[in-house]
């Protein structure tokens, strides 16, 4: 009779030591995730990992938890595009995020009126007017006791400081409303008026960012160089509300002198942490080095 009995009893402590472990394991149910515009945010799905089908959810979640979804990207970033029809319109605006702002007639991709920025030299003052769209945005003086050749040869020096095109259309609505700042009193938006501010600036260039040097000639505030028409064909980032940060940025001279020089730039937005990257060449017969 017990030696009947033991393969039962061992069964039965087998099943008890099994079953131990997955019982003192629940499923967390409480704590699950959801991937929306590329952020991980807190959702208390009923889901076993961090699910990526957001725009399922916010279609058919309930309305309290597409509130908060809809919160915790505004507050971490934004709202991205293909989120947005979920979002009020008060969640759908910008960040609060204090940053200086853009500069968008220097963008001229998609701008119906481009016109070129003019120095001027002005015989009679002795200086050079710096002029866009019609407007005068600032001027330097000239050595009063140097001759004409000199003078010109300062004017082009500075040539290449100044955006060589502006978006006038841009420009002059800037002008009227006075949004984002107005370009006539403040090229940049940087908060210093234009008769104290040397140079416009259309991107910043943070403390710890790894940025080779420009080669000479080398145009900073070229449409091709700078972020705004590929952030706009980037999918999920846009329009940046804050003037971009230029993060990295590597020069690759050309190799055998006959492929073209390569400047690689990054950009990052400093209020929805997006980044985008930006390549500019030249010919190999330019200055590099």
């Amino acid at each position: 009779m017990r030696t009947g009995t033991k393969p039962l009893l061992l069964a039965f402590v087998l099943t008890v030591i099994i079953a131990l472990p997955l019982a003192s394991h629940p499923t967390p149910l409480n704590t699950q995730q959801l991937i929306c515009c590329n952020m991980l945010l807190n959702v208390n799905g009923n889901w076993i990992g961090a699910s990526r089908h957001c725009d399922d959810y916010m279609r058919n979640g309930p309305r309290e938890v597409r509130t908060s979804i809809c919160r915790q990207l505004r507050q971490g970033g934004g709202v991205c595009t293909e989120l947005a029809q979920y979002c009020s319109p008060e969640d759908r605006k910008p960040p609060d995020i204090k940053c200086e702002k853009p500069t968008p007639w220097f963008d001229t991709s998609d701008c119906p009126d481009v016109q070129k920025t003019l120095l001027k030299i002005d015989k009679r003052s002795a200086s050079v007017n710096i002029t866009m769209c019609g407007s005068v945005v600032g001027s330097f003086w000239l050595p009063r006791n140097s001759g004409p050749e000199v003078w010109e040869r300062i004017r082009a020096e500075n040539e290449p400081y100044w955006p060589r095109q502006v978006c006038c259309t841009k420009f002059r609505q800037a002008v009227r409303s006075g949004m984002p700042c107005n370009p006539r009193k403040d090229l940049d938006c940087d908060g210093k008026p234009n008769d104290a501010d040397n140079r416009p600036e259309e991107y910043r260039i943070p403390a710890d960012a790894s940025i080779d040097r420009f080669p000479p000639n080398f145009n900073v505030l070229d449409p091709d160089f700078l972020p705004h028409s590929t952030g706009r064909a980037s999918k999920g980032v846009g329009d940046c509300p804050c003037k971009w940060e230029l993060v990295t940025g590597k020069l690759i001279c050309s190799p055998d002198g006959k492929q073209p020089h390569e400047y690689r730039a990054t950009f990052r937005c400093p209020s929805t942490k997006a980044e985008v990257s930006t390549v500019k060449t030249a010919p190999a017969t330019a200055p590099c080095k």
